[in-house]
């Protein structure tokens, strides 16, 4: 950017001398060529960045290769974190019905995964219904299909 600013400083400079020079020479036929030689000369002021614009253009720097680690490490922490949101809605979800019929959720978790297009679904859910309770697992089962309203793997470990 600096060398732009410098051009134009110096091309402004250029046309101002120009124009003094050509407002003092004569209006004969010297004054005239001498006009020429100045217009040349700014011309020639005008366009010489032009001609280390191929050296420039193979000076751009090529484009930074994008942080495939980075990227991989962020997509990692938000699949984590989704997961993680996802779990604790169903859990919500889950937990009164379940309780309506006595029985009592420690823990829920999911497997989740993303097809082509980036879309994310769940795969599976797996309940852990307290022992202490010793529900039947079918209920268990039904109570999750009925409540989520979704036809997806349901196991039920404790």
């Amino acid at each position: 950017m600096d060398s732009i600013n410098a051009w134009a400083i110096s091309l402004c400079a250029a046309a101002l001398v120009c124009t003094i020079l050509g407002m003092t020479t004569p209006k004969n036929s010297t004054g005239n060529l001498f006009k020429i030689i100045t217009a040349a000369f700014f011309l020639v002021c005008m366009l010489t960045p032009l001609s280390r614009l191929p050296d420039l253009m193979n000076a751009v720097p090529p484009a930074t290769p994008p942080a495939h680690a980075a990227n991989n490490e962020l997509n990692g922490t938000i699949a984590e974190q989704l997961c993680t949101q996802t779990e604790a809605a169903i859990m919500k979800i889950l937990r009164e019905p379940m309780a309506e019929r006595g029985i009592l959720i420690k823990k829920v978790t999911i497997t989740m995964d993303t097809d082509e297009t980036g879309s994310i679904y769940i795969n599976g859910i797996t309940i852990f219904p307290d022992k202490q309770n010793n529900p039947p697992l079918l209920s268990v089962r039904e109570i999750a299909e009925q409540t989520l309203g979704i036809g997806i793997k349901i196991e039920i470990k404790f």
